[in-house]
């Protein structure tokens, strides 16, 4: 997943990253915002053929200056990935998201865990470029950043 990550820091995130309050750098944790809960897994309006694809609130930071972000991970996708193996990834592990944006994406609640997946390499990578004025968060559909991301692989 490093490679994943290393061509999202490149090129992607530039294209649908909002990096408007980026240089916030005193975010509060949250366990919970709006209909959102750490630990929860969410369907959400994944692609064709992933209809068993989930998302899982990993992290939910609100900033003073701008949107509440949500971190995800996203579990059940088959994105067609040539230096995966067997060619394609099957879950994307830290995705930071406007809590706004997130809250169009999903349907119900699944299920819950109290046992997260490990994030935090992906989290640490991500907020460093933040306290840097260098990243942002997601703004698209998760399926519409799966869609871009897999044609960017290929």
């Amino acid at each position: 997943m490093k490679h994943l990550r290393l061509l999202f820091a490149i090129g992607w995130f530039t294209l649908v990253f909002n990096a408007a309050s980026a240089q916030d750098k005193g975010p509060v944790e949250l366990v919970t915002a709006g209909k959102f809960k750490v630990g929860q897994i969410w369907k959400y309006d994944n692609r064709p053929l992933e209809g068993g694809s989930t998302l899982t609130i990993l992290k939910i930071e609100k900033f003073s200056k701008g949107d509440t972000i949500v971190h995800i991970r996203v579990d059940g996708i088959r994105m067609a990935n040539s230096r995966a193996p067997g060619g394609y990834s099957t879950y994307l592990e830290h995705l930071p998201y406007s809590i706004k944006a997130l809250s169009k994406e999903v349907r119900s609640v699944v299920g819950h865990t109290d046992h997260l997946p490990d994030f935090e390499e992906g989290y640490q990578q991500w907020r460093s470029a933040w306290d840097n004025g260098k990243a942002g968060y997601f703004t698209v559909s998760v399926k519409e950043l799966i869609s871009g991301t897999e044609k960017t692989m290929k």
